[in-house]
């Protein structure tokens, strides 16, 4: 990613952002996977080099790389979330997150922002790429399913057609994954502590929405 993103030629004030965006990332998901058994970090990276494969601007490409900030990230106990996040990337970004933070998934055309939409699909791409979503216990999302052609049209609609064929080849390529290789999760959740009860009803919490930031 950083590679990527200093021959797409940032500016040096924008590879300091990418610096200190990727080291608030780091901090926030230390430990934790995707429930496919990711590391959080090679997601967001992932999710960061997809958006600016698909020429989104530096601050759409921020925004992947800290998407799930609000949603997932181990904050400690106090921690001024926004200041923290406008601190790293910026106020433009920051609302990036926020938008993606609040946004309904599956959402229609006109409930969010189209660059809001254009990072919900790339999370999603980067999710399947590889057949990853084969190696959780959560179901992908299959070839020729109503949400795939949704997602596809809805890339199509934003004008990337390109990420809609990427859509479409990455949900197309599930492989059958011995069980044995299938993490036992659904959900994210973090390596270092007990995947109980309890650890699981934290994460659906979180998943839902219930403890996103609170309204502007």
């Amino acid at each position: 990613m950083f590679r990527q993103l200093i021959a797409a030629g940032w500016s040096s004030a924008d590879i300091a952002r990418l610096g200190r965006s990727h080291a608030l990332a780091l901090r926030l998901f230390a430990g934790r996977h995707r429930g496919n058994g990711k590391p959080f970090i090679c997601h967001l990276a992932g999710t960061a080099s997809i958006a600016a494969t698909f020429e989104m601007a530096p601050d759409a490409v921020l925004a992947a790389l800290l998407h799930a900030a609000y949603q997932q990230g181990r904050w400690p106990r106090g921690e001024d979330r926004r200041a923290a996040v406008i601190a790293a990337a910026g106020p433009a970004v920051e609302a990036l997150v926020d938008a993606y933070t609040r946004l309904p998934w599956p959402a229609r055309l006109e409930e969010a922002p189209p660059v809001v939409l254009l990072l919900r699909l790339a999370n999603e791409l980067e999710d399947h790429l590889d057949g990853a979503m084969a190696f959780a216990q959560k179901p992908p999302v299959v070839a020729g399913s109503e949400e795939a052609k949704s997602f596809i049209a809805m890339a199509v609609a934003l004008g990337k057609p390109a990420l809609g064929a990427a859509l479409e080849t990455a949900f197309a390529d599930m492989p059958e994954v011995p069980d044995v290789l299938r993490s036992q999760h659904d959900l994210s959740y973090d390596a270092t502590r007990p995947a109980g009860p309890l650890a699981r009803l934290r994460a659906a919490i979180v998943l839902s929405g219930l403890s996103r930031p609170a309204p502007r």
